[in-house]
């Protein structure tokens, strides 16, 4: 569009997001993914100990112990 401005792109509908609107939306994806890091890094223990567990079963195994 020749004509395609700021005062146009205003005038679309959900297209054109204010500043502070701009600044909820920032700030709340920060604390989601916050809150996933926080998740993720407090599963990560057991997950090292399921892996450690794995891998002595299958020494095991093919040992012919189990």
């Amino acid at each position: 569009m020749r004509r395609l401005n700021e005062e146009v792109v205003k005038r679309i509908p959900g297209l054109y997001i204010m500043r502070q609107q701009q600044k909820c939306i920032s700030r709340k994806t920060d604390t989601i993914l916050l809150a996933c890091n926080n998740i993720k890094n407090r599963q990560a223990p057991p997950c090292n100990d399921l892996k450690a567990l794995r891998e002595s079963n299958l020494k095991i195994a093919f040992e012919e112990r189990l």
